[in-house]
């Protein structure tokens, strides 16, 4: 392998969020690693609907992603319409708890490759023009080098 991909949050990156539609739509900030959803004043997303559970369900941070949970709620936790105990959830996507739909926004990832530190330089697949030098060809690949007449591909 070549290098290593890894995935961070770029410098500054907006933390997610859960966006309640409604006539004045609210967006709260999920700080916490964990967010309870439900009607219990104590909840970090309260939702005063008698359909909704003292404690309905949970937004946790996994690593990279953020699982949605039902914590046995009466009714049921929707995921894009479909109910679920537990699921992933990416951005633009939309949960269902009782009457209220609210859509998740999380912060864009950025994808890094990451090279390994070369110690030579890498071997040349051709031969050196002549009176130029462009790289190393190694012994154990020059019988693997052999001209092509011109006009051919392979």
């Amino acid at each position: 392998m070549i290098g290593e991909a890894t995935e961070t949050a770029p410098a500054g990156a907006a933390t997610p969020s859960l966006t309640i539609a409604g006539h004045d739509p609210v967006t709260i900030a999920l700080t916490e690693p964990v967010v309870v959803i439900g009607r219990d004043r104590g909840c970090g997303v309260v939702l005063d609907d008698i359909t909704v559970s003292r404690r309905h369900a949970e937004l946790r941070r996994e690593g990279g992603a953020v699982v949605l949970t039902d914590l046995g709620s009466l009714n049921g936790t929707y995921l894009n319409r479909t109910p679920v105990e537990s699921a992933v959830v990416h951005d633009g996507d939309t949960i269902w708890i009782g009457d209220h739909r609210m859509t998740f926004r999380s912060p864009p990832v950025a994808r890094l490759l990451r090279l390994p530190d070369w110690e030579t330089t890498v071997p040349s697949p051709r031969p050196p023009a002549s009176g130029t030098h462009r790289g190393t060809v190694l012994a154990e690949f020059a019988h693997d080098i052999v001209p092509k007449p011109a006009g051919t591909c392979a």
